[in-house]
């Protein structure tokens, strides 16, 4: 090896060592954008007269909803199962990001999240949207816990107060079931109680978990002493998300997407069809119930029209054709770039490290998705420590290099193929658009891949560097003195 060679390796491997810096400080910039608002694509406006939907407005309104509570999970519960017998039955696409107050702002604006911008918001709104259903009648709403979600609404009455960092006062839960059921029986026009109980369970343990059970038959059993405490009044129940079987939610999984709700009360007939509807329906169903307009923005559709069966599917988004055709070719060419530089001899390695440690992703975190919590820590360990067989297969790969040509090109050649998934769940993904790149299944992809880009170009860096030490310390030919050329041996 010509000692001259490992200067350039020494500058390639700190090259890589800033690459991977890179990769690290991007991943995080890229799980921050999730957090922000959107555009509004849909604005809504003050709230108009009431109009005929089929449903008639009712005295008062009742709305409960148990956080966390998976279809499935709600199935066979004794309490919802008798108030949905009573009524009417639906199951309901809440949209996407699956996340609590977005969520609620489509229930109380009737506004999907890619309409309002309200995507992965977590803290309160800075004030309630114009729509907001609650601010145009009498209203309480009472929460377990998380009270930044009730005060974002407009709500006259919103308990427990709102402090930093969402503290209790002392001694709210023990008496939370209690502080409800008296809110319910009180006249106020609409009144809604907001359980947490199972979403907290299911973030601690998982949907798999007794606690999570344990939590789900708990709400259950307040929502039938609920119920007693005000029959004659209309009533919606339902849940905002369900839970992974070990926790998490916020992904486009239908089995987190779509939840139980029931309607009963003066007005529904009782049928023992499962409907199926969206969000924005209820939205509407509610302000129908309450005897107001629907917001000028939402896309609800009137109660008639529900039972009828004519609720489309709900959208989610996706990218364009144009941002298919440039993440495609850009990666394309990358992968390209990795075995054309990898020569004859190396074959396909730089595409089976890849391949072997979305291989390990999958067996050891799951399905990448925006409900998958491996997928949101600045580190990325748990999807570096799943990613295992495709780093044995990259530390192979690379040794192979080392042994057969040492070129730089070649040495490289294996991140390639790292960098491409990369590119193409980033541009799938959004980023550059100048929105939170949140797009089912490319977001959470893409997470994954900077993650595992960054390992892989710290690690190429490393054998570059000791290709470097090898080259310096190679012996050299003896040269002729006059003539400047190798000696024959």
């Amino acid at each position: 090896m010509d000692r001259r060679a490992w200067g350039s390796r020494l500058v390639a491997a700190l090259l890589l060592v800033g690459l991977a810096y890179g990769l690290y400080q991007g991943r995080r910039a890229f799980i921050r954008a999730f957090f922000g608002d959107g555009s509004v694509t849909v604005a809504g406006g003050p709230r108009g007269p009431w109009s005929d939907g089929g449903l008639g407005p009712a005295p008062r309104v009742r709305v409960v909803l148990i956080d966390g509570l998976g279809r499935s999970r709600a199935l066979g519960r004794p309490a919802f199962d008798r108030l949905c017998a009573a009524g009417r039955e639906l199951r309901v696409d809440v949209g996407f990001p699956t996340v609590s107050l977005p969520v609620q702002h489509v229930l109380w604006t009737g506004r999907t999240q890619q309409e309002s911008g309200v995507l992965y918001r977590i803290p309160a709104l800075a004030e309630p949207p114009v729509d907001a259903l609650p601010a145009f009648v009498e209203s309480r709403a009472i929460a377990e816990s998380h009270p930044a979600i009730v005060h974002s609404f407009g709500f006259a009455a919103a308990e427990p107060p709102l402090a930093v960092g969402d503290a209790l006062p002392e001694g709210w839960r023990a008496g939370f079931d209690e502080a409800a059921i008296a809110a319910v029986a009180e006249p106020t026009r609409l009144v809604f109680v907001h359980v947490l109980r199972v979403d907290e369970a299911g973030h601690a343990e998982g949907a798999d978990a007794a606690a999570y059970e344990d939590a789900a038959a708990a709400a259950d059993a307040l929502l039938g002493r609920l119920w007693a405490a005000d029959p004659g009044a209309r009533w919606l129940v339902l849940a905002d998300h369900g839970h992974r079987p070990g926790g998490g939610h916020g992904g486009p999984e239908l089995a987190i997407r779509q939840v139980r709700a029931c309607l009963q009360g003066p007005g529904i007939d009782a049928s023992a069809a499962v409907i199926d509807a969206r969000l924005v329906d209820l939205s509407r169903a509610l302000a129908d119930s309450l005897g107001i307009g629907p917001s000028p923005g939402s896309a609800g559709l009137p109660w008639s029209a529900v039972i009828a069966g004519d609720a489309p599917p709900a959208e989610l988004p996706r990218p364009s054709a144009g941002r298919w055709v440039v993440a495609l070719l850009g990666a394309l060419a990358l992968v390209a770039a990795g075995l054309v530089s990898a020569g004859r001899g190396l074959r396909w390695g730089p595409l089976v490290w890849p391949l072997l440690a979305h291989g390990g992703l999958i067996a050891f975190v799951g399905p990448l998705t925006l409900s998958n919590p491996a997928v949101y820590p600045p580190l990325g360990a748990a999807l570096i420590a799943a990613a295992a067989p495709g780093w044995v297969a990259l530390v192979v790969t690379l040794i192979v290099v080392l042994r057969r040509s040492r070129t730089l090109v070649a040495l490289v050649s294996p991140l390639f193929g790292g960098l491409a998934p990369v590119f193409f769940c980033g541009v799938l993904a959004g980023v550059g658009g100048g929105e939170p790149p949140l797009i089912p299944i490319w977001s959470a992809e893409c997470s994954a891949w900077m993650a595992l880009a960054w390992v892989a170009a710290l690690v190429t860096a490393m054998v570059t560097a000791m290709a470097a030490v090898i080259a310096a310390a190679a012996p050299t030919s003896p040269r002729d003195p006059a003539s400047g050329a190798s000696r024959a041996r």
